[in-house]
Formats: structure tokens, sequence, C-alpha cells
């Protein structure tokens, strides 16, 4: 008997599973199973997918009747069963001294046994997708286990190329379009300063503590009034390519950032002197650096990360995956 905290490919080798990917895969009970354990030295966790033929909403799936042990983990919420389309989620959770593969087999079986008498699946040796090509090999691609016959894993991978965008897809309309979003985030970067000089003005000079993690919070919200537009507008083109998301967040989220800072100034020289001045701005932009204090620069260094992050984060467009 082998437990998951020992030798995790043992536990999953007395099983009937093997390494695959990310995850153990093999065939019991007729069904293809994968299996990724969590904190196997920890409060382990088992997280089994049971691969079969039916939609979710299969009224064979509301109908499922378990018995003995595994009604009773049920009820404990020690076993969880949760299916999706073509795929049934089993988790164990933390069973104590008796979490070994003995032990999660005779757990694992009558709910597999439950599954077939349901009509889950038919001849456990053909395809899943077709359900005419018999398969030898199962697979395991983003996560997931699969039972698929080559024609159909070919068609799912000439689906998949098509969703998937060129790295500089999109460039054009993303080039004309995020401008304005910077423009944008440039104001909202501005008043947000803007905001905080006249906010901290009467306490120059005097010693106020506030806590780190309430500024950290600040940062993150300023960063957002640039990161959050570029994105959100660089995002509505939904077959932008990853590389120029990347690029275009990062050269416009610190564009807005640059002209924001540049309107701070024309505000503060604005208040000082009643004289709207953009060349004075740039001009006198490295002396209000340089007159600031490191604490000052360092909150705005992180603000301007912050709106990288948050910009790229918004604008990347999401993996295309095999559909299985």
């Amino acid at each position: 008997m082998d437990a998951p905290g020992n030798n995790i490919v043992a536990f999953a080798g007395s099983l009937g599973l093997t390494p695959s990917g990310e995850l153990f895969v093999g065939r019991r009970g007729g069904f293809p199973v994968g299996l990724k354990v969590v904190d196997p030295h920890g409060a382990v966790l088992l997280l089994f997918q049971v691969r079969h033929w039916l939609l979710g909403n299969a009224p064979q799936l509301k109908s499922l009747a378990y018995e003995g042990e595994v009604s009773d983990l049920l009820a404990t919420k020690k076993i969880e069963i949760e299916f999706d389309d073509r795929i049934a989620w089993v988790t164990m959770i933390d069973l104590g001294q008796t979490f070994t593969s003995e032990r999660v087999g005779a757990l694992l079986d009558p709910i597999l046994k439950v599954f077939g008498a349901a009509g889950l699946i038919g001849d456990p040796e053909l395809c899943h997708y077709c359900q005419k090509e018999k398969v030898d090999d199962l697979i395991s691609a983003d996560g997931k286990v699969a039972q698929i016959c080559p024609t159909c894993l070919a068609e799912r991978d000439k689906k998949l190329k098509a969703n998937t965008a060129p790295a500089a897809s999109e460039a054009v309309p993303i080039a004309l379009m995020t401008p304005a979003a910077a423009l944008v985030g440039a104001f909202l970067w501005a008043a947000c300063w803007s905001l905080y000089s006249k906010l901290t003005e009467p306490l120059d000079g005097e010693t106020v503590f506030v806590p780190r993690i309430l500024l950290a919070v600040a940062m993150v919200l300023i960063g957002l009034t640039v990161g959050g537009p570029v994105g959100w507008l660089i995002k509505q083109n939904r077959r932008r390519g990853g590389a120029v998301s990347a690029a275009a967040a990062i050269l416009f989220s610190l564009l807005g950032v640059f002209v924001g800072e540049i309107l701070h100034l024309v505000w503060l020289i604005y208040r000082e002197f009643h004289v709207v001045s953009f060349s004075g701005a740039v001009h006198v932009m490295p002396d209000y650096y340089l007159g600031s204090g490191g604490f000052f620069l360092g909150m705005k260094v992180f603000a301007v990360v912050m709106a990288v992050v948050l910009a790229y984060g918004i604008a990347k467009p999401p993996k295309a995956t095999l559909e299985l």
C-alpha cells in the first residue's frame, strides 16, 4: 500500500495510473481516468477526472445513487462529485491515515461502477468523440485526459490553430485606438496626483504615519487609472495577438503615465502662477523629481509598475486550448 505523501508516482502506479504531463492517467473500471495530487505532504487532496460520453446536463447524471461508505463520505464532504460535458470530477479530501492507494481504489471503484451502470460510457475501447474508432492510448493535454482517435484529434487541433491569433494580429486597430485610452488614463493619473498634492500640502513639514498597506492599495488604484483603460480597450480586439497585446499594454500605459505627469505639472504651475505652460512643465520635470523625496519617488515608481502590470493582465489574450 502506498500513500501520496510517501511517493506520488508509486501511489498512482498502485492505482494503475502513469505520469503524463501534469497528470497521472490510465484506465480503471472501463473509464479513462486522470489524477492530480494536491499538497501530498499536507492535507492531501486527490482530484480525479473520469472521462465519459455524456453532456453535463444529461438526465442520467441527475439520478445517480451511491451506497455505503461513498454515500457517507459524500454527506460529510470528504468526497465531492461534479459533472461537466464528457467529464466527471471526483475529489477526495484528506482521509487521514487511511489515505492509501488500496483505500482510494476501494472508494473510486464503486463510484465508477455506478457510472457504468448508469450508461455514462459505451464500448470502453472506442473514441469518446466519434464513438467509432478504437483507441489504444490515452492522451493528456491542457490538464485533461482524453480517449480520442487521430482523426478527431486532428480536427480539434485544426480548430485550435484557427482560434489562435497570430502574435501580431490586430496590430493596426490597437495602435489606432489605444492612444485614446492612454489619454483618458493620463487625465485620471494627473487628477489622482493633483488630489494627493492638495491633501498633503497642509501637512508639509509634519510627520504623519500612514499604514503601508493603505499606501500600497492607493498606488494600485492610481496604477489602475492608467492600466485599466489601456488594457480594457486592447481587450476589445477579440482576435488580438499575444505579442502585440503585450507591447501595446506596456507602451501605452507608460505613455499615459508620462502624459499624466506632464498634466500634473501643468496643474501645479497653473495653481502657482495662473499660466498654462506645457513646455514649462517639461522643463521643470527633472528638477521636480530631483527635489522630491525618495519615498515619494518610490510610491510613483510602484504606481507606474502597477499601471503596466494591470494593463498587461487585462489585455493579455486567453490561451486557446484543445476542446477535449
